[in-house]
């Protein structure tokens, strides 16, 4: 659904009584140079009344970025800018998924640590975690419950030995929202000693992706094959080969045993277990074999192939790759990308925007570069996109003197404050003169900064007469510009 929204101004006073209008723009890139960009067009002020654009079309959980500024057709003021995120409907969080203990696991603390997967909440609200503890697996003998701010809640009663008990997690935000509850996870409080006979361990093969999680089933049994309770011991994994991360280990016996392997290859897993009267015995799994898939390439949306856009900060936008974990960037001068002026690695975002200082100041207008992106996964990068081309306009450096161009009357010794505008490459800084008729020049000021537009000049009290400037690139003294006479009173 789409939304709309009014963007509102107070009144702006010019100095000289002229009619003021106003320029709105809004963008979903804070440089505002993305396809979402939309523009009021000039919107005239009326006298007494604040001045506001009606913009349609807002997309929900999106930050927009929005700025305004003023003209009286002869020049404008600096940008105001704000900024704001649409967040019409509220929307419950995500559902956790059970992290320790396992769903079928066995605990041997009697106020265990109940731990899920952090959860976010899609309008960015703040989410606590809210635990319930059964006694029945119809989830109805509530034996405890809480709520955190972080994942994991350690229950504060203490559990009954060789009992079993049934527990979920749901995620609530901010304003009292609660999200689905996850599935009702099993474990059994088992504590004391045992003597085990020999280990029941299943699966005994498993296939499973690089990163993706594989489950071992740990089970010490008796000479007949029954489960045996109560033991007090140990469990230590080893793998012949590779390396795979046992977040859960001591003492997770009887119960499931979630692993990671975080490299492609084939596995054999040793389990052995210690117990206070027997020197230990061992399993050993069949085969895990781990299989590795490259992300695909992120689709890229911006700047498009063959765009035009402009020097400055410049954002770059792709759409989000299922399982990738990160993305590189590079741009480069020729469209074999051998000739790299910018890169960016570890990128999370489905964007990246890079200051001018980084890139934009390198790029010379009239030339074309070209940039290309890769996926990052678990189990290594992803081939680079082909690369995609765009373009800095040329743009004809030019100065313009805007006042005082001509005819206006000031008094001798009142201050006048001299304005241009520019565009292109003109320089950093300009030098400003006068003359009073005749070939000689004088010099008002040097070295002022081009993008301030305007300077204050207190003309000399002895001044008369006719009166004009010249503004000059101090760099190319070809770039200038030279207004008509004026009056000194």
């Amino acid at each position: 659904n789409s939304h709309s929204v009014d963007l509102v101004v107070a009144s702006s006073v010019d100095p000289d009584g002229d009619p003021i209008s106003y320029l709105f723009q809004i963008d979903t890139s804070e440089g505002f140079d993305s396809p979402a960009l939309m523009e009021s067009g000039d919107i005239s002020q009326v006298d007494g009344q604040n001045t506001s654009w009606h913009v349609d079309g807002l997309l929900e959980n999106t930050w927009y970025y929005w700025r305004v500024r003023a003209s009286d057709g002869m020049s404008q003021s600096p940008w105001s800018y704000g900024k704001f995120f649409v967040n019409a409907e509220n929307e419950p969080p995500a559902t956790p998924n059970v992290v320790n203990p396992g769903n079928g696991s066995e605990v041997s603390d009697i106020t265990p640590v109940l731990e899920v997967t952090p959860v976010t909440d899609p309008d960015s609200d703040n989410v606590t975690y809210r635990f319930m503890l059964y006694s029945d697996s119809e989830a109805t003998q509530l034996v405890a419950q809480g709520e955190t701010s972080e994942p994991r809640w350690q229950v504060p009663v203490e559990l009954s030995n060789r009992s079993t008990y049934y527990w979920t997690c749901q995620a609530v935000d901010e304003h009292g929202l609660s999200g689905e509850a996850m599935p009702l996870a099993q474990f059994v409080i088992n504590i004391g000693e045992m003597i085990p006979d020999h280990l029941g361990l299943t699966p005994e093969t498993q296939e499973v992706e690089v990163g993706q999680a594989f489950r071992l089933t740990v089970k010490v049994l008796d000479s007949d094959g029954q489960l045996v309770e109560g033991f007090n011991g140990s469990v230590s994994l080893s793998v012949d080969q590779g390396t795979i991360n046992p977040s859960t280990l001591t003492g997770f016996v009887n119960g499931v045993w979630d692993g990671q392997v975080i490299i492609d290859g084939v596995y054999n897993v040793d389990v052995t277990i210690t117990a206070q009267a027997d020197s230990g015995i061992t399993g050993e799994t069949g085969p895990i074999t781990v299989t590795c898939a490259l992300p695909l390439p992120p689709e890229r949306v911006y700047p498009e192939d063959n765009a035009t856009i402009n020097k400055g900060d410049i954002t770059f936008t792709w759409n989000v790759r299922e399982g990738t974990r990160s993305y590189d960037i590079q741009v480069a001068s020729d469209n074999e990308t051998k000739d790299v002026i910018y890169q960016a690695s570890d990128i999370t975002a489905a964007f990246i925007q890079v200051p001018s200082s980084e890139l934009g100041d390198l790029l010379q207008p009239g030339e074309t570069y070209y940039w290309r992106m890769r996926s990052v996964g678990e189990c290594g990068s992803g081939n680079w996109t082909e690369p995609w081309s765009f373009k800095i306009p040329f743009v004809e450096p030019e100065l313009t003197l805007t006042y005082p161009v001509g005819g206006e009357s000031v008094a001798a010794g009142s201050t006048v404050t001299i304005e241009w505008s520019y565009q292109g490459d003109v320089g950093d800084t300009i030098k400003i003169r006068y003359n009073t008729g005749g070939r000689r020049w004088n010099t008002i000021a040097t070295g002022v900064d081009v993008t301030s537009g305007s300077y204050d000049w207190t003309l000399p009290s002895t001044l008369s007469g006719r009166c004009r400037i010249k503004i000059e690139s101090e760099e190319n003294r070809t770039i200038y510009s030279t207004g008509g006479y004026f009056n000194v009173e």
